[in-house]
């Protein structure tokens, strides 16, 4: 379900912004695969606490579930001390580079 989707979109955006602040890296993209052989590409970008977040997915009912959820990922991410902007939606389907 789209559910499951987010919640394993939003522990691993969480689990990833918490890497890059241990390591102090700067930007990071991870592309997620979720049901049915389709991923989810997360960007991410970190300035001071703050994180700027980039989604792409073709899933439409993907988009929508995290668009509805993104306020609790960032009430997630303010218990951590990180301040997570809005997320960038680009629902296009990039051809990966192999």
């Amino acid at each position: 379900s789209s559910n499951a989707a987010q919640v394993e979109i939003v522990s691993n955006i969480l689990s990833h912004m918490e890497r890059m602040r241990q390591t102090g890296k700067g930007a990071m993209t991870v592309d997620l695969p979720i049901a049915e052989g389709k991923t989810v590409r997360i960007g991410m970008r970190m300035s001071g606490n703050r994180i700027s977040v980039r989604l792409e997915t073709p899933d439409e009912k993907i988009y929508q579930s995290l668009h509805e959820g993104w306020a609790d990922l960032a009430e997630q991410a303010a218990t951590r001390g990180i301040k997570l902007d809005a997320p960038a939606f680009n629902r296009q389907r990039q051809e990966m580079e192999i």
